[in-house]
């Protein structure tokens, strides 16, 4: 299974591949795909909705607007993945992530939830959200 990762919150590709007869999977991340408005409407279901870690409800044409207008994007540190298939078509994945400062430090961390619906021909991203957390990752 290859899914295309929100660049909101992850910045890339994601790769799933499941390991353990309960269906928890692993999660590999590839090449970035946010400077890609392509790539990216076709990411997006069509009827996505995110609740972002601000606290902020956007919806697939609210995203599509602010990585068109965005300037430069944070670069994020990303980990501790699981993934599982709810069904054959659809798959949840739960994650930590952080920004990285400039130094190398992490801030604003969260904790994110995704969930994917296999369309006809790839995985779309239908819901989004993601929690401030406190901070959990190596880096901190």
């Amino acid at each position: 299974m290859t899914l295309c990762m929100h660049p909101r919150s992850h910045h890339g590709v994601l790769r799933g591949t499941v390991n353990s007869p309960n269906g928890v999977g692993k999660v590999t991340s590839l090449p970035l795909v946010r400077k890609s408005p392509t790539k990216l409407e076709c990411l997006l279901h069509a009827e996505f909705e995110e609740v972002s870690r601000s606290g902020v409800y956007l919806q697939k044409e609210d995203v599509l607007v602010a990585f068109e207008q965005a300037n430069r994007l944070p670069t994020i540190h990303s980990e501790a993945y699981r993934l599982v298939y709810a069904d054959g078509e659809i798959a949840i994945i739960t994650y930590a992530t952080a920004c990285v400062s400039e130094a190398g430090t992490l801030f604003n961390h969260a904790l994110r939830s995704s969930t994917w619906l296999q369309a006809a021909t790839n995985w779309q991203l239908i819901f989004h959200q993601g929690t401030p957390t406190e901070p959990t990752l190596e880096n901190s």
